[in-house]
């Protein structure tokens, strides 16, 4: 996971004001979710854009500018988790009622789940 966030930072140009870092193993999020996160993203008070649900944080996870740096740093297969541990006071959550934000497909087993749903 570390080495895909790297290369997807280095894709982008330098002028943006944040990123949304969607993970490929979750095919119940579409464009309504990343709707949702972009609308509550504020440049002038950049805060790290996050989807909650009943208290847990699911993904995608909208990223400002100011926090590339940092996530270039991480390594192994734990994403930028560690990163949001850190800045947990800069998180502005975003309320959603489904599920699509915690369900990734890591098994053909996992696939039949969210298939079935």
């Amino acid at each position: 996971m570390a080495s895909s966030l790297r290369c997807g930072l280095a894709a982008l140009a330098g002028d943006i004001d944040a990123a949304v870092v969607l993970l490929a193993d979750m095919p119940r999020i579409d464009g309504g979710h990343i709707d949702r996160l972009i609308a509550a993203f504020d440049p002038r008070r950049p805060k790290i854009v996050v989807p909650m649900k009943d208290g847990r944080r699911g993904n995608p996870v909208l990223w400002p500018r100011g926090f590339f740096a940092e996530i270039r740093t991480v390594e192994g297969d734990v994403g930028a988790r560690d990163v949001l541990s850190r800045h947990a006071g800069q998180i502005e959550p975003v309320a959603f009622d489904d599920e699509a934000i915690f369900a990734d497909v890591d098994t053909p087993a996992a696939l039949s789940e969210v298939a079935d749903r």
